[in-house]
């Protein structure tokens, strides 16, 4: 009987705590309970806007200085560009001149001021080396030049002839003639005898033969020791 008394005790107790099991509450770690305790969480989240907010700006800064650096360096680069396109349109312009590469060398064409014979002289050979090159509008303006500088000049009807004969190289007959026949307005001039017999190429060459054998005629008159007076009688033959 006394058995079964405390068998039943026993049986009692534990039903009583298993109905109300103990609770058994979680260790915390000292960071935890930190964090947990004295309203913690909205100081730290503001702490950590604030470092945000601190580590933002200088790198916005260094970004910023980026950029200005960068504009720097492409505003020297438009303007060596643009200095380049500048010098490139100027030897454009250069090309596009046909007679420009010979400027230099005919600085005073346009001065018509008194020159020495010595600078007469050179110029004159220049005119000529331009003309056996075939540079004619700058060796025209250059004979032409120099008799408006000096039309006493023994040179001067020389430069008149020449003159002609580019013209008629450039086969413009009616040019030429006019050339050929100022030459003879020359007083003195030595190349008279030349021009003479231009004269007569030139009607020739215009189809004019009545004025050309008139011209081949006067030539044998007026210059008999001529070493184009067998070619003028010849011409004055055949026609």
């Amino acid at each position: 009987m006394i058995k079964i008394t405390v068998v039943l005790m026993i049986c009692a107790f534990m039903t009583v705590n298993c109905s109300n099991p103990p609770i058994i509450e979680p260790e915390l770690s000292s960071d935890m309970e930190s964090f947990v305790s004295n309203d913690s969480i909205p100081a730290i989240h503001l702490e950590s806007e604030i470092l945000d907010d601190a580590n933002v700006k200088p790198d916005y800064d260094k970004k910023i200085r980026v950029l200005e650096y960068r504009t720097r360096y492409l505003d020297s680069v438009y303007f060596e560009l643009a200095g380049q396109f500048k010098s490139l349109e100027k030897e454009l312009n250069d090309i596009k001149s046909p007679a420009s590469k010979y400027a230099s060398g005919f600085s005073g064409l346009n001065n018509s001021e008194p020159i020495n014979d010595e600078e007469y002289r050179a110029r004159y050979i220049d005119a000529l080396a331009n003309y056996q090159n075939g540079i004619y509008d700058v060796a025209t303006k250059e004979f032409s030049q120099l008799i408006a500088i000096d039309q006493h000049h023994e040179l001067s009807d020389n430069c008149q002839y020449w003159i002609g004969e580019i013209y008629y190289d450039q086969k413009e007959f009616m040019k030429a003639l006019s050339s050929f026949q100022q030459v003879l307005a020359f007083p003195g001039a030595n190349k008279s005898d030349h021009a003479q017999f231009k004269i007569g190429l030139c009607y020739i060459n215009l189809g004019d033969t009545d004025k050309a054998v008139d011209a081949f005629k006067l030539h044998m008159i007026n210059y008999p020791s001529s070493d184009q007076y067998n070619s003028s009688k010849k011409y004055v033959e055949k026609y």
